[in-house]
């Protein structure tokens, strides 16, 4: 029973700890994911939009009125939650590894592309190339590779600084408000 418990462990420590690498190439549609000594590839096909079986009835377009005050009265709360998202974003950058990656842009006016290559002549980032060319030709190749480990430790703290109270709250006033809605 030791034995078995000390394989999941070494075996989950592998799992997290070995580097995760994810690409994609825009010219020829494909993702790749590297893991573990395995690769995987992919091409992506567009698909056809659904259509909507049924139109939404009333009760079903959004929350009204009195929903929008009840949101708009916890702006505080919109604003912690805004700043953590970006702060879980900028850490999550951190731990990313772009090497690899490249991107050519072109815009429809050539004026607008001259002031973009400016701004990218100024930028120094490591492990990736940006360009602007002008002859209408937009691609992109991107390598990403992280730790899964650092991404949920990230996920974690995110997750327990959450003002749970507060969201549970709102959400239950917003569940009243829909249920007064439905049955008016």
């Amino acid at each position: 029973m030791r034995y078995l418990v000390v394989a999941v462990i070494v075996l989950s420590l592998l799992v997290l700890c070995a580097p995760l690498s994810l690409g994609y190439d825009s010219q020829e549609r494909m993702v790749r994911v590297k893991w573990l000594g395995l690769t995987g590839a992919g091409r992506l096909r567009a698909k056809k939009p659904k259509r909507l079986e049924k139109p939404l009835r009333e009760q079903e377009k959004g929350l009204g009125w009195a929903g929008w005050r009840r949101l708009s009265r916890e702006g505080d709360l919109a604003r912690e939650l805004l700043g953590g998202i970006g702060r879980l974003g900028r850490d999550l950058l951190r731990i990313v590894s772009f090497k690899g990656s490249a991107a050519s842009i072109s815009l429809p006016e050539p004026g607008w592309n001259g002031m973009l290559y400016g701004l990218l002549a100024a930028l120094d980032l490591e492990g990736v190339v940006l360009a602007v060319n002008f002859n209408g030709v937009n691609f992109a190749r991107i390598w990403l590779t992280f730790y899964p480990y650092q991404v949920i430790a990230r996920l974690i703290g995110w997750l327990a600084r959450l003002p749970w109270r507060r969201l549970l709250r709102v959400s239950r006033d917003l569940r009243k408000i829909r249920r007064a809605k439905r049955s008016s």
